[in-house]
């Protein structure tokens, strides 16, 4: 069964969006705050962000990762005075999610988004036109034109060399600036790795290095108080994440948002989680079993989920293809065994697509019937992809090394939405920048991430386009 609400809910138009959206765009754009240069500059950044993650969200096959974006609000008290906040952005969330999460941290109305309907339309079920899709709306270049600040379009249009001249040295202040908080930051996680004897120290949930010492140093505080609660952590990964709880790989996954005693509860009940996934492989044995030994697997780049949320998702689609086998069968077309093939489950909301890795993605909610009709439509465009993905993946890592060591760059990553192949398009390229056209100088030590967006983060990270031109 498929909620009308649900449904209600992915089909948001770039139209609706834009105009749900318009208040807060007014609240944050940086053109208000000409006197304040920090706030603007945050702000200006976190919409670029915003913008990316928004267009992603609605492209069928892309992938997002979860962040917490910082913008600047003036109060209406005094317009020289600003509240900080920070949004929420859930990778696992649909459109209309996301959307009410922006207007309900800047307070302000929901009302438009309250009000809007879906469409009517006779021909097939909207479940099945919202997952069978494979359209592309030009989203990078339209969605939320309206909300993207007047400079936005001239700067993505800007070359990269002229870009790299204005910004290369604000980049390297920035960095410069924040060297000696690195240095304290990565004392106080050696520290606590010795101390809480861990595997590993991670920071994934997206927010600015000011923020993982603050976390760092309140579990240190932590550990001070209960030294005998952490035994429990001998060994294991310890992440700072947007939830708290155990991850599907074991992790401990701390909220970095949530208040200490939060984070103890979790360390104290950490062996009843355990409980919960080890239970998983069953879980995923039993529909394996259901859909021709095909594999369960996890998509790359997955949002993180706790161990029973997984195991529900489980539960709930391996439900959805029993009754199904039990009025019907298989196409007889399929292969006997399914085995070459990955299959990943994914929340309650979310889209039926081939991933560029070739996995077979399916929210847990979807029909029986429509999961086989999909199934038997894409397994040649899985397959296909696999092989690509496969060959890409290796002369992606190939080509980035070389792309580090000819730019002496301090690091080289990418947004999760970039594919292998538009990853390559970008590092080729780079590579083939002569030092006449461009001065290499301008990126070295630098840190580099390859996005959808001109940018420069509070870190001293520079973001460019993957499509970047001279």
């Amino acid at each position: 069964f498929i909620s009308s609400r649900w449904l209600m809910h992915r089909f948001l138009n770039t139209a609706e969006v834009a105009s749900i959206l318009r208040p807060f765009y007014f609240a944050v754009h940086p053109d208000f705050f000409g006197k304040h240069p920090k706030q603007r500059s945050v702000n200006e950044n976190s919409l670029k962000q915003l913008s990316s993650f928004l267009a992603t969200l609605q492209s069928p096959g892309k992938i997002n990762r979860s962040a917490n974006l910082p913008f600047y609000i003036r109060t209406t008290t005094d317009r020289d005075k600003f509240m900080l906040v920070y949004i929420p952005l859930n990778a696992q969330e649909n459109t209309y999610s996301t959307i009410r999460g922006i207007l309900n941290a800047c307070n302000l109305p929901t009302d438009q988004l309250d009000k809007i309907q879906r469409p009517k339309s006779s021909k097939g079920t909207a479940f099945e036109k919202t997952f069978k899709s494979n359209r592309r709306d030009n989203i990078d270049d339209e969605l939320f034109a309206d909300i993207i600040f007047a400079t936005q379009k001239a700067k993505q249009s800007e070359s990269l060399k002229t870009w790299l001249v204005k910004h290369a040295m604000v980049a390297q202040k920035r960095y410069t600036a924040l060297k000696e908080l690195k240095e304290e930051v990565q004392k106080l996680q050696h520290e606590l790795i010795d101390h809480l004897q861990l595997s590993e120290l991670r920071w994934e949930c997206g927010w600015n290095i000011e923020h993982y010492r603050g976390c760092l140093k309140s579990l240190q505080g932590l550990y001070t108080l209960h030294p005998k609660a952490f035994n429990v952590l001998k060994n294991r990964i310890l992440v700072f994440a947007p939830f708290t709880g155990v991850s599907l790989d074991g992790h401990v996954m701390l909220n970095s948002g949530e208040v200490r005693t939060n984070w103890l509860e979790l360390i104290n009940n950490v062996d009843s989680h355990e409980k919960t996934l080890r239970k998983i492989p069953a879980h995923e044995n039993a529909l394996s079993k259901v859909l021709r030994d095909i594999r369960v697997a996890r998509r790359k780049c997955m949002p993180k989920i706790t161990a029973s949320q997984y195991a529900s998702h489980l539960r709930k689609i391996t439900t959805s293809l029993l009754d199904f086998l039990s009025k019907g069968k298989y196409p007889s077309h399929w292969p006997e065994n399914l085995s070459d093939f990955e299959i990943v489950i994914e929340c309650e909301a979310g889209p039926l697509m081939v991933t560029p890795t070739g996995q077979l993605i399916t929210p847990s909610s979807c029909p029986g019937p429509i999961l086989v009709d999909f199934i038997s439509k894409n397994l040649e465009t899985a397959r296909k992809n696999m092989i690509e993905y496969d060959k890409n993946i290796h002369k992606e890592k190939y080509l980035l090394d070389l792309c580090v060591t000819a730019f002496c760059l301090e690091s080289l990553t990418k947004d999760d939405s970039i594919i292998p192949e538009n990853m390559i398009d970008c590092l080729e390229r780079l590579l083939k920048i002569n030092s006449s056209v461009i001065d290499t100088n301008l990126l070295c030590g630098s840190a580099v991430h390859v996005t959808n967006y001109y940018s420069v983060l509070s870190d001293g990270t520079i973001c460019v386009p993957w499509n970047w031109k001279l």
